[in-house]
């Protein structure tokens, strides 16, 4: 079986989407499949320009000639993707889409998306009514995509849900050579974005667990990446509650050194908001963090519900409400017990669910099936 893998951005890189493909690439390979990662990232990010990607992904498709059974097509738009569609059609390949967001769900988070959302409903027509037919197969990330895509496509197409996907080897490691922190210390991964990860309440907890609980919780930041706003308030609660002593960034370490920091603290928030974004996908960094034994607290909007319970392998909280947040950090760091029981069990967790042992197997048989139905 000869699988290409077409992914819209720069491979290797940093980020959960390239971690994924990473992940497909390394388990579907020690299954025995044949298979190709050809990157092809955007020529432009600038929305004004973005009748130009399709077609420079289409120049680059009919200059590289990928051949495979089976193209398994990550991101690109609706006209880039008709344009692969049909040069699969030519070639004689299936053709199998990776759905890991709601289509057009995100709102806000940059100007880029403030411009796109008007072009957002007619966009979502074009690629749920004339696309997702085409298709021979999906893999969805979560029950709610699996939904939205039995709607639109075709009858014969085949759908599988494949959830966060974790190297669990690769975070083994991680554990026996932790990163320097100071304790206790709590990590937040992702870009600094309030819309989606609700990083303001997730600051204003942190106040008052050095405020109201006489805490002396260190945070510790992978990067400044953010919308300007939230970066000011950021800084600005920081000055005004005099806690820069407290607040650490890591200016962007590599996934090796990230993995050490993700497994050296107590815990960590992934307070994803009550969006359709969230309600839709699955962070990638909840399995990684659960592979670790970290602590984690987070909402249980979306496909969380269906692998972690309140006090079982996680412990849940409201996005926005700071105090409540607080409170439960204060739970933990002060009850061991609670600790040891949340880490075990989310390793259990990661292992039975998310590794590439619990997920690749699955993947690999769902190809085979398209590929010989």
């Amino acid at each position: 079986m000869k699988l290409v893998i077409l992914f819209n951005s720069a491979y290797p890189s940093f980020g959960a989407a390239a971690k994924r493909v990473g992940n497909y690439e390394k388990g579907l390979k020690a299954l025995g499949a044949d298979i190709q990662v050809i990157p092809i990232p955007p020529l432009t990010q600038n929305p004004l320009f973005q009748i130009l990607v399709p077609i420079y992904t289409l120049i680059r498709i009919l200059t590289m000639k990928p051949a495979a059974d089976i193209l398994f097509i990550y991101g690109f738009g609706w006209v880039s993707k008709l344009f692969i569609v049909y040069y699969g059609k030519l070639i004689k390949s299936k053709i199998v889409f990776e759905v890991n967001e709601k289509p057009h769900s995100i709102r806000g988070a940059g100007r880029r998306d403030i411009f796109l959302k008007y072009f957002a409903p007619l966009n979502q027509f074009l690629l749920t009514r004339i696309i997702y037919p085409l298709a021979d197969g999906f893999v969805v990330i979560s029950d709610e995509l699996h939904r939205f895509v039995s709607a639109y496509a075709s009858g014969a197409a085949k759908i599988i849900k494949i959830p966060v996907i974790v190297d669990t080897d690769f975070y083994k490691k991680a554990e026996t050579d932790k990163a320097p922190v100071e304790h206790p210390s709590m990590i937040h991964t992702a870009t600094l974005n309030d819309i989606k990860d609700g990083i303001l309440d997730v600051f204003r907890a942190f106040i008052l667990l050095h405020k109201k609980h006489k805490i002396n919780l260190h945070f510790y930041l992978a990067n400044k990446i953010g919308l300007p706003g939230d970066l000011n308030n950021l800084q600005r609660m920081t000055e005004e509650n005099n806690l820069a002593n407290y607040v650490h960034f890591l200016d962007r370490p590599d996934d090796e050194l990230l993995a050490r920091y993700q497994a050296a603290v107590d815990f960590t928030i992934i307070n994803k908001r009550n969006t359709e974004q969230n309600r839709y996908n699955f962070a990638t960094k909840i399995g990684e963090f659960s592979a670790l034994g970290t602590c984690i607290l987070m909402t249980n909007y979306g496909e969380v519900n269906n692998y972690f319970a309140d006090n079982r392998n996680c412990l849940f909280i409201n996005d926005t409400d700071p105090e409540l947040i607080a409170s439960r950090v204060a739970e933990l760091l002060q009850n061991d017990d609670l600790k040891e029981k949340l880490s075990c069990a989310g390793r259990e967790t990661a292992e039975n669910h998310f590794s590439l042992k619990a997920t690749m197997p699955r993947l690999f048989y769902f190809f085979k099936s398209i590929l010989y139905k």
